[in-house]
């Protein structure tokens, strides 16, 4: 995925492996998750396997989260960005589906 994204201070770029002491860093901090469920991560290998979801949703789906950096020092800011989650009921029967509608809310593509 190439998207890049530039503001007067910001710049918003794909992840990448290199971001994941940063996501660590950040993902660690109690206070960073204290709104989203205080479920913050504990290993550098669980910011790693976020970091690798991400990476897989750019080539699935072309779209995923992005980096957000300070422009005139990279320094890793934090992310920004879109997920790609399914939601409908037309998927192989193998799969397992996460989703938070009823079931009769799910619609089958047309």
């Amino acid at each position: 995925m190439e998207i890049l994204i530039e503001t007067e201070r910001l710049i918003l770029r794909p992840v990448t492996l290199d971001d994941t002491q940063d996501f660590f860093e950040m993902d660690s901090n109690p206070n960073v998750h204290k709104y989203l469920g205080n479920n913050p991560v504990k290993y550098l290998d669980q910011s790693k396997a976020w970091i690798e979801d991400i990476l897989d949703q750019y080539e699935a789906y072309g779209l995923g989260r992005l980096a957000v950096v300070k422009k005139t020092t990279n320094e890793f800011l934090g992310w920004s960005g879109i997920k790609y989650e399914i939601t409908r009921a037309c998927v192989p029967s193998s799969s397992v589906v996460k989703t938070k509608l009823p079931s009769s809310k799910l619609v089958a593509p047309s």
